[in-house]
């Protein structure tokens, strides 16, 4: 394996870790939000 290939799967691999990261983190933070804040 080439460095090419090697930087192009960390890529790959970090953005879809970051992209697991968000689909996880969203609903905590909307569960925070409601569970937090009144609703206006």
């Amino acid at each position: 394996m080439n460095t090419y290939e090697v930087l192009s799967l960390l890529f790959l691999g970090g953005s879809f870790l970051i992209a697991l990261l968000a689909l996880l983190f969203k609903p905590c933070r909307a569960l925070r939000c409601t569970a937090s804040e009144p609703t206006k």
